[in-house]
This record gives C-alpha cells, structure tokens and sequence, in this order.
C-alpha cells in the first residue's frame, strides 16, 4: 500500500518547488500529525543544511526508515530535470555510467567500527545511524537511565543532545514536561504515551507545553532515537526531588 504522506507530496500538497530537505522537512510534519511540529527557523535550517547535527541526524533516519529518502531526492531530481532542454545522448554513454556506479559500489569503505550492535534489535539500523551506534559502543556502555531504561550517548556535536534509549517491555519514564524540545524516532518495538501508540518509523515530538509518560509496548523491548533541546521536567515525587536539588 502506497504511503498517504508520499501520495500528498506527489500531488503538491507540499509545493511544486520543494527541494530534497524541503520536501523531508514537510513530511515529517506530515508523519507528526496531533501535537507540535517543526517550525519555519528549523524548517529553513534544515532545508539549507545548516541545522544542528543531531536534528539532522533525526529527520535523515525518519525519511530512511519510511523509505522516503531516495524518493524526497527523486522529487527534486524532477523538479530540476523538467527544468532542463533535453539533450541527446552520446553513443555507449548510458553504460559507461553504469559501469562507473558499479565501480563506485564495490569500492565503498568499509566501517572502521567492525561487529554489530550489541542488541540484536539494532542490526539493521538506518545508514546514518549505524556508523555513530557502533562507535559510540565503542567508546562507552549503555548507562542506567532509570528503572527497564539503558542509554547510549551519541557522539554528535552541537547544544542538542542525541541518543539511543532501550525500555523493557512495559517499563515507563518518569511523567515529564520539557524546557525545550524533544524529537523521538522509534527504531524497534513500540512505546504510547498517551497521545498516541508508536511503532518502528513513527515519530513523536514534544515541546514545552507537553506533559507524556512514554510506556513501553508489553511484547518486547522498544528502542528509539532520542534528540532533546534542554531538560526534562519531571513531575510528582521525582519532580519535588530536582526541584530541591536544582537538578
């Protein structure tokens, strides 16, 4: 079954012109639905190339894992073409091309980070996550980050923080608020935090006006793909506790 969001694009619900990131951009708005979206300051970053690493990092995973990368790319290859006059073809020109993309495959790189993921969930992660997953196991362990929760920190730079989060089937974060916002891609499994359920490619954002508790789906572990600006904050007993402390 063709994609909804895809078929909108197609149409020109997102506009005729759209570039690549543009076109990704408006579809992850899209794919958000309820609740907040990107905003045009992040939108316009995005579009030029200048937004934070780990945003970009979030929005290059979600449009891979819903396999709308090379088709955002395919649209605005067309734009550019329709654009073009068409021009005739020199003679052996269309396998010389071939061959030389064949060439280019077979010398790709291979990761300096050998072996996999050290959860079998994460073996087929999006390409530009796997790399930073493998190095990041490689320099660290995945940490306590509260009761069914294990974190990995990613080694992407910039102010907004980006990492992987592994929740035991059923288990729960703290209820919490947002001093700023919050991205989550889930990548294995499932989690619902009360506006909505989430499964592998869904993404879920938040902002200072959210209040959730994500909670993990009861049939296995859920891992996803974490990007926050500022810290949480948490309510109840926990809530009480950071504000004593200044947490």
């Amino acid at each position: 079954m063709s994609d909804p969001n895809w078929q909108r694009l197609r149409k020109g619900a997102i506009g005729p012109n759209a570039g690549s990131h543009e076109a990704g951009v408006a579809m992850v708005n899209l794919a958000i639905g309820e609740g907040p979206t990107l905003d045009e300051q992040t939108v316009a970053a995005i579009s030029s190339g200048r937004a934070e690493p780990a945003l970009t990092l979030l929005v290059e995973s979600f449009l891979e894992m819903r396999g709308w990368a090379d088709r955002t790319a395919e649209a605005a290859s067309g734009v550019f073409l329709e654009r073009e006059s068409p021009t005739a073809m020199a003679a052996g020109a269309f396998e010389r091309v071939m061959a030389a993309i064949d060439a280019m495959e077979a010398s790709q790189p291979v990761s300096a980070f050998g072996g996999g993921p050290r959860y079998p969930e994460l073996i087929r992660l999006p390409s530009s996550l796997s790399d930073l997953v493998r190095e990041a196991e490689a320099r660290r362990d995945w940490s306590y980050a509260g009761p069914g929760i294990r974190s990995l920190r990613l080694g992407v730079e910039g102010p907004l923080q980006a990492e992987l989060l592994r929740i035991s089937p059923g288990a729960s974060t703290p209820k919490h608020s947002h001093s700023g916002r919050e991205f989550t891609l889930c990548l294995s499994g499932g989690f619902s935090d009360g506006r909505a359920a989430y499964g592998p490619g869904d993404l879920s954002m938040a902002d200072s006006r959210t209040v959730h508790q994500p909670v993990a789906d009861a049939d296995g572990p859920c891992f996803v793909l974490a990007v926050t600006e500022g810290g949480l904050k948490f309510k109840g007993a926990l809530g009480f506790i950071q504000r004593l402390t200044g947490a």
